[in-house]
């Protein structure tokens, strides 16, 4: 991992380069772009969360994929998102009743990793049923069982503006989640 470095960007659908903002995002990436400099397929069994800088632990989710039907099931998330972002998914998988009328958008991002297996930024713009919003840089990153496919999806979520006010822990469902943009990673 030493002196391997990215300059990762993303072209949106609409034709704009984006690159990873923020430090925690900008530091996740790299952290997996470490893995992959020794294998092309980084095994989420080589991924040691217990690794990573603490700073990232807070921010950190892992998630298991199962291809079909496709099943996004959420293992572990940080304690920035409970306490920050008032969401309880561990144990839950991605569903319409977790993100509401966002469901499809944030599925599609989790589609999106596991069809191109790279990382995809997105930012979104959550805002809860009592009107408080956050808006949130996130980096999603492909790991993979011994047969080569994505077994789990890890990331990090980044608050680009933080609200004053945390989001109430039984207003987990956002009244509206808007993805600002989105694309894949170009390492």
């Amino acid at each position: 991992m030493t002196g391997h470095t990215v300059t990762p960007h993303v072209v949106t659908d609409d034709g704009i380069v984006k690159n990873p903002q923020l430090g925690k995002t900008s530091a996740f990436l790299q952290i997996w772009s470490g893995l992959t400099y020794h294998s092309d397929k980084p095994r989420f069994k080589d991924f040691l969360p217990e690794d990573l800088p603490n700073q990232l632990w807070r921010n950190l989710f892992i998630t298991s994929v199962v291809a079909t039907p496709f099943t996004i099931t959420f293992l572990y998330q940080g304690m920035y998102i409970t306490d920050q972002l008032g969401q309880h998914f561990v144990g839950k998988s991605l569903s319409e009743e977790l993100f509401g009328e966002s469901f499809g958008e944030i599925e599609r991002l989790y589609h999106l990793t596991c069809q191109d297996q790279k990382p995809v930024l997105s930012r979104e713009l959550m805002t809860s049923r009592y009107g408080i919003s956050t808006l949130n840089e996130v980096i999603h990153v492909p790991f993979y069982d011994q047969s080569g496919k994505v077994s789990h999806i890890c990331g990090v979520i980044e608050s680009v503006d933080i609200p004053e006010t945390p989001m109430d822990e039984n207003d987990d469902v956002p009244e509206n989640w808007r993805i600002e943009f989105s694309g894949v990673i170009d390492l």
